[in-house]
């Protein structure tokens, strides 16, 4: 038996004029945040906060903002056995899965980041390895479930060693022992503070046990900003941990986060649930999961959809709901589903810019809608900049592009595509516009231009043959237009002109041989066999040359052709 494991290189989602327009956010953003440094360097007493769901209520700080839990991270691994037979598996990082049983909560703040975890399991142990990847064991989910089935947290004596071990796993840090008792803690709880070595010196660690609870105890952890420590800051952060109380925990209904919002045509998923898959109604219930602590979230089902959320307008949200809907609606009226999806489609919607920088990361901080395909969600960030409707109009083509990557991810059995197919037909979605019940998919002006100057046979098959990594990398401009105008031709240009039928039929090949094959490199080959690429290379060339014909394909609906 000979086994592959491969996993796929995170998505750079983006296109220019997104960059372009994020940059001036950005700066402002970098603005607010130095003249809210210079006006304060400590933080303040916050409103009283409710966590039923794992029985703790008390004060946090000020102006801190609750993150979202992000979805499971997985990889996609294949094993390929001796008679040509591929498996697919996903793998997950058992301390992730670990962490995500144990957090109940983050908190944001300029100065500090507030963490709550519920101590109800010890470190994982015994579990069979799957795989190692860039140097991290990596478990079957279901390993994990079944170890976390048989731990019995009512048997768990949470000794100062044993909380050493807990965080030693959770901080990858060692903690000094004996820790240090904390004599102003919250009434009928024991208070310690563990001080992990090597670590930060604005990081604190506070473990609580209440006298209801004794095997359950919590830990709340502090971590300040370089230069933000200070007396102040200590004394805010102790009044706070005293202010904790407990109660019994208790399960949060669904009905208390779910906001009903009236849509014309995205109101049907309470009857489809009978019909779908056990694992389609547990990753639904993994995302309701993920905010069920957080008093400002809550979130709206579609059809097709779960959308998260903490943003106060309701138009705006209804908008995004629609304009989610009338994406996936158009996506298959192109590339249809050949089997029902196994993952509830996810979309997060942030109130604040802050709040979208906090859950995507450093490395995404320059966008302003991405599909990450390894938490399997569509985040999406509000615009400070222009009027409310320029706003809605920005983030609907921002969700047209996104959404795609996360449609053609699952219809594909939750692969990566080639990365010419992927972002040109993001792209090519981008012109899409909705007038009453038609469709109208237009051209991109700003790529129009440019296309002329970056055709050639050796350029069309460079970029065919590309990687993602070398996509994204500084050409990335040209890449992103030269993939639209290929794409753009084969589904509006090819048909209109003489002698290339046989073009526009390309991209129907690559997805129902993707859907066949799962391989992005045999579903190319299958999709350009017995295609000239000079003839292609020629024909592409004189189309963008054409205003006549650019004119002629603008015209064209894609959407009536027959499908396959």
């Amino acid at each position: 038996m000979f086994i592959n494991f491969h996993h796929f290189h995170r998505m750079r989602h983006s296109v220019l004029a997104i960059v372009l327009a994020i940059f001036a956010v950005l700066t402002s953003t970098n603005l607010d945040a130095r003249r809210h440094s210079r006006a304060s360097n400590y933080i303040r007493p916050g409103k009283t906060f409710n966590m039923p769901s794992i029985g703790l209520k008390g004060k946090l700080v000020k102006n801190a903002k609750a993150t979202p839990i992000g979805s499971l991270e997985e990889k996609v691994v294949t094993r390929t056995y001796s008679n040509g037979k591929v498996v697919k598996i996903t793998a997950c990082f058992p301390e992730d899965l670990w962490k995500r049983g144990q957090l109940a909560g983050t908190w944001k703040h300029p100065l500090c980041t507030i963490s709550i975890y519920r101590m109800t399991l010890p470190p994982p142990t015994g579990l069979k390895l799957l795989c190692t990847l860039n140097g991290q064991d990596y478990v079957l989910k279901e390993s994990y479930e079944a170890w976390e089935k048989n731990a019995d947290p009512a048997k768990m004596e949470w000794t100062d060693e044993k909380i050493a071990g807990w965080l030693r796993y959770l901080l990858k840090k060692e903690c000094a022992l004996p820790p240090e008792k904390v004599a102003k803690g919250p009434r009928n709880a024991l208070t310690k503070r563990f001080v992990s070595k090597n670590d930060a010196a604005g990081n604190y660690n506070y473990v609580i046990t209440s006298r209801l609870s004794p095997n359950t105890p919590y830990l709340i952890r502090y971590e300040f900003a370089r230069g933000a420590d200070n007396k102040k800051n200590i004394k805010v952060m102790l009044q706070s941990i005293a202010s904790l109380s407990f109660s019994p925990p208790k399960e949060l209904k669904e009905s208390a986060k779910r906001k009903k919002i009236s849509l014309k045509r995205a109101s049907k998923n309470k009857k489809n649930d009978k019909t779908r898959s056990a694992k389609y109604l547990k990753s639904r219930r993994a995302v309701i999961n993920s905010i069920k602590n957080m008093r400002d979230w809550w979130y709206l089902e579609t059809e097709n959809f779960i959308m998260v959320a903490n943003i106060k307008s309701r138009a705006t949200a209804k908008a995004l709901a629609q304009n989610l809907e009338r994406s996936r609606n158009l996506y298959t009226k192109i590339f249809p589903l050949k089997k029902p999806l196994e993952a509830v489609s996810v979309a997060r919607m942030f109130a604040t810019r802050q709040e979208y920088l906090n859950y995507v990361g450093p490395e995404m901080q320059w966008s302003g809608g991405i599909w990450m395909s390894n938490r399997k969600e569509l985040a999406v960030s509000p615009m400070s900049w222009g009027t409310r409707r320029d706003s809605r109009k920005w983030m609907a083509q921002v969700t047209l592009h996104e959404a795609f990557h996360q449609y053609i991810y699952f219809a594909v059995g939750e692969r990566q595509t080639s990365v010419w197919f992927n972002e040109g037909m993001a792209q090519f979605f981008e012109g899409a516009v909705f007038k009453s019940s038609k469709i109208h998919i237009k051209p991109l002006p700003r790529k129009v231009k440019r296309l002329p100057m970056l055709i050639s046979k050796q350029s069309v098959e460079n970029i065919l043959k590309m990687p993602y990594r070398e996509f994204y990398g500084p050409r990335k401009r040209d890449n992103y237009d030269l993939a639209w105008g290929i794409l753009y031709f084969m589904l509006k240009g090819a048909p209109v002109m003489k002698d290339c039928a046989e073009f526009a039929e390309i991209p129907g090949k690559y997805y129902d041989a993707m859907v066949e094959t799962g391989n992005p490199a045999k579903a190319a080959a299958t999709a350009w066999k017995g295609v000239d690429t000079y003839k292609f290379a020629e024909k592409l060339k004189k189309f963008w040359n054409s205003a006549r014909l650019v004119k002629r394909a603008a015209k064209f609906d894609p959407l009536k052709t027959k499908k396959r």
